[in-house]
């Protein structure tokens, strides 16, 4: 049982380079730089799901307070979004 709450930080700074990547994808028109992309942000997506999930539930060094619950919502929301597009688009 780990405790992911505390890697805040590196996961900002792994998505902050996950978004250069991709903007760096976007001018590269390889097929194989997509695919590798998609791989990559579906692997970012699934660690701040469970990221997030550990917020929730309150269980780690850091939690969401019961004011943070549409915002909590909004952020599993949109991982689970993410990860779903990123799948589709490695299948694709």
């Amino acid at each position: 049982d780990s405790d992911l709450t505390g890697c805040g930080v590196y996961l900002m700074i792994i998505g902050l380079v996950l978004m250069v990547f991709g903007i760096i994808a976007i001018f590269w028109r390889d097929p194989i730089v997509q695919l590798i992309y998609s791989c990559l942000a579906a692997f970012v997506f699934a660690i701040y799901l469970v990221f997030d999930t550990q917020l929730v539930l309150g269980k780690g060094q850091y939690s969401y307070s019961l004011d943070d619950s549409i915002l909590a919502a909004i952020q599993l929301y949109m991982d689970i979004i993410n990860l779903f597009l990123n799948i589709l688009r490695i299948l694709a």
